[in-house]
């Protein structure tokens, strides 16, 4: 399959080893220069207030300590952060209480406001290596941050693997390992982990042990755009409504 793979990428009139190897350089697009997803990461000081300024979208979670924050708005409205629960805010905003809590923010994009509820404790997409995640808070555009959950069952070995750009989280529930180049690191609920672009590594459970992660993407591959999205895609006009149906019952008398 690999063979097939290169011999089609490589035509049989090239005979430079140098002209080949630069074809697949650019192929699998190793020499572009990756593009930067500005972030910043918060810890919400139990007790205090964190306030964040008007610098892109704030998004976070709150941890399971059986308190609930309070998120103040400019214009004085608030807002409940329920423990287990993840948000984002895309202006200014003030928050307080107790709970721990971990905010990121994506700069100098322009969110929208979520809060959702209990994030669960299994995901709705299947991820690798019988991993399953749930995209909670979706990009609004095509390109945008997100916020999702990972669910690992009990003795999962994942594969390691990278992302492109920065990963940022908080475990959620249940325990577990990092695998990274430099170590394995021991995960248990309330840590925090922050992954630079392009580091390998790989979670892990044991027997009998599950692990839970909420994950802060600053960017994705997805989402909607001015041209593709589902308003515009299931607006049908009339001529084009009426050509639809009757090529569906042309085809239904086949």
């Amino acid at each position: 399959m690999i063979k097939d793979a290169y011999e089609k990428l490589f035509s049989s009139n090239e005979v430079s080893v140098r002209e080949k190897l630069l074809k697949l350089l650019d192929a699998t697009h190793i020499l572009a220069k990756p593009p930067h997803f500005p972030a910043q990461v918060y810890s919400h000081i139990p007790g205090e207030t964190t306030e964040l300024g008007d610098v892109g979208t704030h998004f976070g979670y709150v941890l399971k300590d059986g308190s609930t924050n309070v998120a103040k708005a400019p214009n004085g409205r608030e807002y409940p952060l329920y423990p287990n629960t993840m948000f984002s805010f895309p202006d200014a905003i003030k928050i307080a209480g107790k709970a721990r809590m971990r905010i990121f923010t994506a700069l100098g994009q322009k969110g929208l406001m979520n809060i959702t509820g209990d994030i669960g404790d299994w995901g709705r997409q299947n991820y690798i290596d019988g991993c399953t995640s749930t995209l909670h808070i979706s990009p609004v555009m095509k390109g945008d941050a997100c916020m999702n959950s990972l669910y690992f069952p009990e003795a999962v070995e994942q594969t390691q693997h990278t992302h492109p750009s920065i990963r940022a989280g908080i475990v959620s529930s249940g325990e577990g390992i990092c695998k990274t180049p430099v170590g394995d690191i021991p995960l248990q609920e309330g840590n925090s982990f922050f992954l630079p672009p392009e580091t390998w590594h790989s979670f892990h459970t044991v027997k009998g042990k599950t692990l839970g992660v909420v994950a802060f993407h600053p960017d994705s591959d997805f989402g909607p755009t001015h041209e593709d999205h589902p308003m515009l895609n299931r607006t049908h006009f009339a001529f084009l409504h009426k050509l639809k149906s009757a090529l569906r019952v042309r085809q239904a008398g086949k």
